[in-house]
């Protein structure tokens, strides 16, 4: 498998500190074997005497650590999560057995809820609205959750072609409340799911006008893993008039690639990017090279998480074409109409 767990008895928390730096930063350097850059996530949780855990269940030390490694995959890039014992809330920390029949139940009473992100595009420096992106949330527990509290665990118990499938049949019953233009986010792990991929196109087919609303959105590592069936699905939703984007866009150089073959409408670059972007002068670079490159392939190219107007009137020098983040607007539950 992909995930480890190491004991470590006997170590300060300096050392452990210390310790996780130089593992992250080994396993980035690594050769893998695809000669692609693997993001690696780390959960650390420190317990400085082993003892206050006594009397409690032996799953929750490990129950923390996957707390903790759930938290490290919201990283944008790969990351170490440190958390300490102390300062965890017993009531939220859950174990694996939990989550699974916790989302099961989630999922099998189609308990969701949607808010939407405007994405806005830029015409002669102001913004336009360019479409709303779907962003799912979970109700269990007697509240309303967001997909960071509850995607990295849905990924770890491999239910996401199952949650894709769900909200794919969830938006096409209910289309009254859709704004013109939506983006719906799709895992990579559904793209091999043949029933999601059947239950996808018996939709678009038989709601012809919805599907050309559409836009499809799928994590541009999922070219590293799966090239074919990114081809496929692209080449399935177009027939139906629905558009593609790829989103974190910038993470892996291998990404560059597929810009001329791949039938993209759209791709967002990734915020590690826009973080820096006032005054990072690789990063300028970057966005500068990729708009370039991406305009002569037809594509657009946002950027994601824009939240500073200073980052913003930056991107707009740097000829990006429209973006999404908390300064531009931040999700709710009505979209947003242009």
């Amino acid at each position: 498998g992909t995930d480890f767990a190491v004991f470590i008895p006997a170590i300060s928390d300096e050392e452990s500190r210390s310790l996780m730096e130089r593992l992250h930063g080994n396993l980035h350097a690594l050769a893998w074997r695809d000669q692609s850059v693997q993001t690696v996530y780390i959960g650390v949780v420190y317990v400085s005497a082993i003892s206050r855990i006594g009397g409690q269940d032996e799953s929750h030390l490990l129950a923390l650590a996957d707390a903790a490694l759930n938290q490290a995959r919201q990283e944008q890039q790969g990351a170490y999560c440190w958390q300490l014992l102390a300062d965890t809330n017993d009531q939220a920390v859950r174990s694996v057995q939990q989550w699974s029949t916790l989302l099961q139940k989630a999922l099998a009473d189609r308990a969701f809820g949607f808010h939407y992100q405007p994405v806005w595009q830029v015409v002669h420096g102001q913004k336009r609205l360019l479409f709303n992106e779907l962003l799912t949330q979970l109700l269990f527990d007697g509240q309303s959750h967001t997909a960071s509290v509850f995607m990295p665990m849905a990924m770890r118990l491999q239910l996401m072609p199952v949650f894709d499938r769900a909200v794919v049949e969830t938006v096409f019953t209910d289309q009254s409340t859709l704004p013109e233009q939506v983006c719906i986010n799709i895992s990579a792990a559904a793209l091999g799911d043949m029933l999601f991929i059947r239950v996808l196109e018996q939709q678009l087919s038989g709601n012809p006008a919805l599907a050309a609303r559409l836009i499809f959105e799928l994590p541009a590592t999922s070219l590293s893993f799966s090239e074919q069936a990114v081809r496929d699905f692209a080449l399935l939703i177009k027939r139906f008039g629905a558009k593609l984007s790829l989103h974190h866009f910038g993470r892996g150089t291998a990404e560059f690639a597929y810009l001329q073959s791949l039938p993209l409408d759209y791709l967002k670059i990734d915020r590690c990017f826009i973080q820096s972007i006032t005054h990072d002068k690789d990063a300028q670079f970057f966005v500068r090279s990729l708009v370039a490159i991406a305009q002569s392939c037809d594509v657009m190219v946002l950027a994601e998480g824009v939240e500073t107007e200073a980052q913003w009137q930056q991107l707009i020098v740097l000829g990006i074409q429209g973006g999404q983040g908390y300064w531009l607007g931040r999700p709710q539950p009505d979209p947003v109409i242009g």
